[in-house]
């Protein structure tokens, strides 16, 4: 069949037929949804701004991208972004977002629908990647950018396919302005480019984050004006927002006409839209002016809400109960599981497993037809944005009145009841309010005169949008990003004095509480230190298990970590990604912590209550679960239970002590040959003990997602010579440059230095380390040794500390290729920054990389690219050509390509 936009009412319908619906044929676009598929279509570009009330749907905007991209595929759209990011400032939202796009995912997967799958067929034809069956290879690659940590990666692999990413503000802004939280620095530049090309960012409530609003469309100009064109579209940035078009004519705007509630196709949205949710004022004398909240206010609350609970009676649906701080939401959960309500606590602070978990066990929050196994959900601001959670009912804290509409917008958010009730817990009518972060007190003042000037239908979202709230009040003056910030930016690879200050680009509100670390719990760690250290090192944390913490917070719970009783281990361990390196340090106080860091302690400490990191220890800790970072990692402790996979081999410490990597791991394959291939990690001191103090096996795919183990090691198990390496690479590059349609001249480059990005291997060092042996050709990758040995290799055959093959690729590069001065400069750049390094400073001299047998021009040319600033030359200049993120853009396609031919094993 040949798609067509007429094409979009049935995809709709097919991916989202559980909806609810007004027809028999199922659940079709609102008019305000197909007029955004009409404008992407006939302009080229999503639009500026998405006017809808809470409720209308804008979550589609996934379903539109990815039917946008599939007709583009065919010719029958214009080129449109590849990607996606929507972001989200409520990181359980990103969450609800990214759970959507895996769902229509899968639904691409299975569907028997036609026009479904031929958009799935049409998907797949954007891929470089290479599948043993085709028909199995996910038309979408979907992706997730939050809290402390995100290790979240793959989509980095594929430029070329249609991606969708939900992400925080802090972590999507981080990564546009190079400096990702949580990301190792190699990888910055890859992340900063493709989120600066080919890529739209749509800003969920955009005035939540005007500043970073004003960045990223400051970042769009600069890529637009002043940088090459690569024959992409540079970012677009689309705000959302519940209020309509201001009448700028520079400002395109796609948004819900009142018109459209008199349409029969839109009869669900004016239910949305439209039916009442009266509101109730109730005064609490003890109104906190401070935190915690005093114990009046927090009962006050929780008889509202079951109160509320229990006049929806029997088979009710869920009441929410939304306050303003973490501390009177795992209060307000206490004081309401006294009274035997079935009650939980959903707040930005619990771990993604944790908010799985609760999503898992309670679908009714989400679709009304689903068993309601919760009396009261109590949560923070965390529910306010985005999410598709349908309450029977609210009780909420005074808030700002933006935030109030977003709370009302999750009441009978499906229009399936007639009406639903909203009770407002404020201050006396006659006090005066006073300021309590993180609400100013004029704000709450200006909210509780709209509440009081709305009418019986109370906070409908039309409601909202025809009386809007008013506006929160400006935390600061805004700033704008320029060329000379972008040049310091670029400098990813260099050890700087102070660390970037990134609120000033990225937050309305800079105060250390809105700044982000994480901490996970491990069980069970070993008694020794230096062990613990070498094991957390082996088991990198992932975001599932990390608890999002403000940093001011994360260092309050690491000292009384590090002063807790005798008998506990009194103990923390610092996980931060450095230039050349991840590494784990133990913390001796907290000081230091940064945006971004991770900390690890032991589980069992009184930290958390309700699965929430709190101010104030509970009396006694929290079973929780824990997990050992990847997904399928597996871990054996000295003195700890062994996990149910490994009990069939109860001495497994004992069998496997005094053997080396490579000689324990043909005795794991052997033990497991039916079963998953595992890879083993064994500590230092594996070959001088009788009894090892831990080991890890890890499932060979999480090997294989890791970059820097891919650089040396093969899945194959075969060795992979060089010049085929390089090949492959460049015929991949090739491929990979033709279907995003990157301009002849970028293209050229871009393969000429895939081709050239690994020749530096050829260094005879370098090939004693991968095993190579006398008859073979040079090497790409190791055959016969583990990703552990070549880890710890590098130095028993001379190599230097930070010795990097690609700056010998270089000299290599210089040797060979053609053309004028500013496409070799191009190469040369492209293939020093193949793997994120070299950008501007280099690890190391030229004596350090080349032996005194390579030829005198090398020499000579390695002293004046490595001793004499050269190298930093090449860099600034082609930045300053080509623009910081088309550059990134470039390196991040060399990389893509040796990450997609490395990972088959070639």
């Amino acid at each position: 069949m040949t798609l067509t936009t007429g094409d979009f009412a049935a995809f709709f319908a097919a991916i989202n037929g559980d909806d609810e619906s007004d027809t028999m044929s199922g659940p079709t676009p609102f008019s305000w949804q197909q007029r955004l598929l009409d404008h992407m279509v006939s302009s080229g570009a999503w639009p500026d701004r998405i006017a809808a009330p809470t409720g209308s749907g804008k979550s589609h905007v996934v379903d539109t991208h990815i039917f946008a991209t599939a007709l583009s595929a065919c010719g029958a759209a214009p080129r449109l972004p590849r990607r996606l990011a929507v972001v989200v400032d409520r990181r359980a939202l990103v969450d609800s977002q990214v759970l959507r796009a895996q769902k229509i995912n899968s639904l691409l997967l299975t569907s028997d629908n036609d026009v479904v799958k031929e958009v799935a067929r049409l998907l797949r034809t954007l891929r470089t990647t290479k599948d043993r069956d085709e028909s199995s290879a996910e038309p979408v690659v979907v992706a997730e950018l939050r809290g402390g940590l995100a290790p979240d990666s793959h989509w980095l692999d594929d430029p070329s396919v249609c991606a969708v990413i939900g992400a925080t503000p802090d972590m999507w802004g981080s990564r546009l302005l190079m400096r990702g939280y949580g990301s190792r620095p190699y990888a910055r530049p890859r992340e900063a480019g493709l989120l600066a090309y080919d890529s739209v960012m749509v800003l969920d409530e955009a005035h939540l984050n005007a500043q970073l609003l004003r960045t990223a469309r400051r970042v769009g100009e600069l890529a637009a004006q002043f940088e090459a064109d690569l024959g992409l579209p540079p970012l677009q940035v689309v705000e959302t927002t519940a209020t309509p078009d201001t009448g700028d004519p520079a400002t395109t705007c796609v948004a819900v006409e009142p018109d459209d509630l008199d349409r029969p196709e839109d009869r669900a949205l004016a239910r949305r839209l439209l039916r009442p949710k009266p509101l109730t004022m109730v005064e609490s004398p003890a109104w906190p002016s401070r935190t915690p909240a005093p114990q009046t206010h927090i009962v006050t609350i929780a008889d509202q809400a079951r109160m509320l609970r229990q006049g929806l009676g029997k088979g009710g649906r869920t009441v929410g109960c939304v306050v303003n701080h973490v501390d009177t939401a795992v209060r307000v959960t206490r004081e309401l599981s006294r009274h035997g309500l079935a009650t939980d606590c959903w707040v930005g602070r619990r771990r993604p497993m944790d908010i799985a978990k609760l999503m898992r066990e309670h679908p009714g929050l989400f679709d009304p037809t689903e068993p309601q196994t919760l009396d009261v959900l109590v949560a923070t601001q965390t529910v306010e944005v985005g999410l598709d959670i349908d309450f029977g009912g609210l009780v909420t804290e005074l808030a700002p009145g933006p935030a109030l509409a977003q709370r009302a917008g999750r009441v009978n958010r499906k229009g399936m009841d007639d009406s639903a009730r909203i009770v407002v817990v404020g201050p006396p009518s006659d006090a005066e309010i006073r300021e309590l972060p993180p609400y100013r007190s004029s704000d709450l003042t200006s909210a509780r005169t709209w509440l009081r000037e709305l009418d019986s239908a109370g906070l409908t979202p039309w409601a909202v949008r025809c009386t809007p709230p008013p506006a929160k009040s400006a935390e600061r003056r805004f700033m704008r990003p320029e060329l000379t910030d972008a040049w310091r930016w670029a400098a990813t690879a260099d050890d700087t004095f102070e660390a970037e200050t990134l609120s000033l680009w990225l937050q309305d509100d800079l105060d250390e509480g809105q700044t982000q670390g994480g901490l996970v719990l491990r069980r069970p760690l070993p008694k020794s230190d230096s062990e613990t250290l070498e094991l957390l090192l082996a088991t990198e944390p992932d975001q599932a298990e990390t608890f999002p913490v403000p940093l001011s917070l994360l260092r309050s719970v690491v000292d009384r970590v590090l002063a807790a009783e005798p008998g506990a281990p009194a103990r923390a361990f610092l996980y931060r990604p450095r230039p050349q390196e991840v590494s784990v340090t133990q913390l001796d106080s907290s000081k230091d912590l940064r945006p971004g860091d991770v900390v690890i302690v032991d589980a069992g400490h009184p930290l958390t209550e309700h699965g929430v990191v709190t101010a104030e220890p509970p009396s006694t800790p929290e079973k929780l679960d824990t997990t050992w970072g990847a997904e399928g990692a597996l871990v054996a402790v000295r003195d700890a239970e062994l996990p149910d996979s490994l009990r069939s081999w109860p001495d497994i410490l004992e069998d496997l002590a005094g053997l080396d990597t490579q000689s324990a791991q043909r005795a794991c394959d052997l033990r497991w040959a039916e079963e998953v291939k595992r890879q083993i990690t064994l500590p230092s001191s594996a070959g001088e003990v009788s009894e090892l103090p831990w080991l890890v096996l890890t499932d060979i795919g999480s090997f294989n997602r890791d970059e820097a183990v891919r650089q040396e090691w093969t899945v194959s198990g075969r060795p992979v010579p060089l010049a085929d390496h390089g090949n492959a690479v460049a015929e991949r590059a090739d491929r990979l440059v033709r279907l995003l349609g990157v301009g002849d001249r970028f293209a050229v480059a871009v393969v000429n230095a895939a081709r050239l990005h690994d020749t530096g291997k050829d260094d005879e060092r370098f090939q004693r380390f991968l095993g190579r042996r006398d008859e073979e050709p040079a090497l790409a990758k190791s055959s016969g040794r583990t990703p552990q040995q070549l880890r710890r290799g590098k130095r028993a055959v001379g190599l230097p500390a930070g010795w990097r093959h690609e700056l010998r690729s270089v000299l290599h590069a210089d040797m060979t290729t053609q053309g004028d001065a500013a496409d070799r400069d191009l190469v040369l750049r492209l293939v020093g920054t193949s793997h994120g390094y070299g950008r501007y400073s280099t690890p190391q001299t030229a004596g350090d990389l080349l032996r005194p047998n390579d030829p005198d021009e090398w020499h000579s040319l390695a002293h004046e690219l490595f001793d004499c600033g050269g190298w930093a030359e090449i860099v600034g200049a082609t930045d300053r050509e080509l623009g910081v993120w088309a550059c990134a853009y470039l390196e991040a396609l060399v990389r893509a390509a040796d990450c997609q031919v490395s990972r088959e094993g070639s």
